[in-house]
């Protein structure tokens, strides 16, 4: 999984409902992850699907990866024009995604 997630500048946003790794619809929050540091930089209530809204907050951290268990393909075809790759996992613990990457 390691290899997959390391491109660009390494920062990862990663959408979590209920301590969890969840779908960007649900989501109560959003993780900004620095994958170099291994350390949270911010944790933001989620916009959920708004794209106009998720797409200033992935420019504004430079985010190369946003991590969902599902994006709705609307928005997913506006992020990944925006140059984000999109990582979609299955549901898992916040701690336990994070622990292995």
């Amino acid at each position: 999984m390691e290899a997959c997630l390391m491109v660009g500048n390494n920062i990862m946003v990663v959408a979590v409902g209920n301590g969890r790794v969840s779908s960007l619809a649900s989501s109560e929050k959003l993780i900004v992850y620095d994958m170099d540091t291994k350390k949270i930089l911010a944790e933001l209530p989620s916009p959920g699907i708004n794209v106009d809204l998720l797409e200033d907050l992935l420019e504004e951290y430079d985010a190369s990866i946003l991590v969902s268990t599902s994006v709705p393909e609307e928005p997913a075809l506006a992020i990944e024009e925006g140059g984000v790759k999109i990582h979609i996992v299955k549901p898992v613990k916040l701690e336990e995604f994070l622990e292995n990457i």
